[in-house]
C-alpha cells in the first residue's frame, strides 16, 4: 500500500535457430498517441463519462507532467486525458466520484488555448488547477473550496474554474490506487457550454500540386477533428480531367517471418514476440501485422526435452507514408 504522506519504499542445453523473413515495402509513421496521451484526449461531447474499469500504464506518450512545478507529485500514474474547447465562458466545474469509495484518484487541468501538449513539462503556467489530496472518495474542481492547487494534505475539491469562450483545456485523471476500479466524471457543474456536436467540413485546400513524385496534400479542417477517426480513404481526389482517385491507407504492410530449428529432440514449440505484432505468434512462419516501425522480433524455441534457445531478427521500416498537413480553427469536436 502506497501511502502520499509518507514514502514508503517496498521491496518486491541448447537449439540453434535460423531466421529469414521475405520483406515487402513498409512504410513508417510516428508513435501513435492513444487516449492516455495528451495528443490522443477524449473530447469532451457530453455531461457525463462512466469509466468502468481503471485505466493502466501511462500511454505511448509517458512522463507528459513534470512533478517538480505540478501539483502531481508522482506525475501520471494510470491515467487518461480529455480535451475541452470552450463554446461559450462561464465556469468548468466537474466531478470525479470513484467506482470503489476507498479509491484515491487525482487530475490537473492544463490550458493549451495557446499551446500544445510538448509545453505542459516545460510550462508550470499551464496548470490551471490541480488536486493530489490524500482523502479518498470523490474528488474534482466542484467549488468546495477557493484553492486550485492541492497536495496530498489537502481537501479533495477545488474552485470551479473561469473559462471564457474559444479556450482549450486539457484535463489528466489518475489513479494512485492503482486498481482496476474506475470512476464517473460528470461536468454538469459547469456553466461553461464546453460541448460540440457540429461535424466538421474541409474549409481550404491546397490548389496547386508539384511534379511527378509530389506525395503531400495539405487541407484544412473548420475544426481540430480526433485523428483516430479519419482514414486516408475517406478521402478522394478529382484530377482536372474529372478523374477521381482514392488515397490508399499509408500505414505500413505485413510480412513473414521463417523460423527454423535443428539440435534438441524433435517436436518443436515455436513461440514469437511481440506479440501484438503478429497473427498467431506460435507457429513456426508467422505472418505480421502491418508494421508502420522497426520492429525487433524474438523467436523462443523448446524441444520435447524442455530444452529453449532464442534468436532474433530485424524488420526494418523505410520509406515514408503519405503526408497531410491538417489544421483547425477549433481544438475539438464530437460525434453528431
Amino acid at each position: 500500500m502506497f501511502i502520499k504522506q509518507s514514502l514508503l519504499i517496498f521491496n518486491f542445453i541448447k537449439i540453434g535457430i535460423t531466421l529469414s523473413l521475405v520483406l515487402p515495402t513498409i512504410f513508417a509513421y510516428s508513435q501513435i498517441p492513444t487516449d492516455q496521451d495528451c495528443l490522443g484526449a477524449i473530447p469532451v461531447c457530453q455531461p457525463v463519462y462512466y469509466q468502468e474499469n481503471s485505466y493502466s500504464g501511462t500511454g505511448n506518450y509517458p512522463n507528459e507532467i513534470n512533478p517538480g512545478p505540478s501539483c502531481m507529485d508522482w506525475g501520471e500514474l494510470n491515467d487518461v486525458w480529455y480535451i475541452i474547447t470552450v463554446k461559450t465562458g462561464g465556469d468548468l466545474g466537474f466531478l470525479i466520484t470513484p467506482n470503489n469509495p476507498d479509491n484515491d484518484y487525482d487530475w490537473a487541468v492544463y490550458n493549451l488555448t495557446d499551446a500544445e501538449c510538448s509545453d505542459i513539462y516545460y510550462d508550470p503556467s499551464l496548470e490551471v488547477s490541480c488536486n493530489w489530496s490524500g482523502t479518498p472518495g470523490p474528488t474534482g474542481a466542484n467549488g468546495g473550496s477557493n484553492l486550485n492547487h492541492q497536495n496530498a494534505y489537502g481537501t479533495p475539491f477545488n474552485a470551479l474554474i473561469p473559462v471564457n469562450v474559444g479556450e482549450t483545456y486539457v484535463l489528466n485523471v489518475s489513479n494512485f490506487s492503482s486498481n482496476q476500479y474506475g470512476y464517473t466524471l460528470d461536468f454538469s457543474l459547469s456553466t461553461a457550454s464546453i460541448y460540440d456536436n457540429v461535424p466538421p467540413y474541409i474549409s481550404d485546400v491546397q490548389q496547386t500540386i508539384g511534379c511527378a513524385g509530389e506525395t503531400q496534400l495539405s487541407f484544412k479542417f473548420s475544426e481540430n477533428v480526433l485523428y483516430t477517426t479519419v482514414q486516408a480513404s475517406d478521402f478522394s481526389i478529382t484530377g482536372p480531367a474529372g478523374e477521381t482517385y482514392t488515397i490508399m491507407s499509408p500505414y505500413g504492410t505485413w510480412t513473414t517471418l521463417t523460423g527454423s530449428a535443428s539440435g534438441g529432440a524433435s517436436g518443436y514449440a515455436w513461440h514469437w514476440e511481440p506479440t501484438d505484432q503478429l497473427l498467431d505468434p506460435d507457429v513456426q512462419d508467422p505472418t505480421t501485422v502491418n508494421l508502420k516501425t522497426t520492429t525487433v522480433f524474438t523467436l523462443t524455441v523448446d524441444d520435447s526435452n524442455g530444452c529453449e534457445d532464442q534468436d532474433d531478427v530485424t524488420v526494418p521500416v523505410v520509406g515514408g507514408a503519405l503526408g497531410m498537413v491538417v489544421t483547425a480553427d477549433d481544438s475539438s469536436i464530437c460525434i453528431g
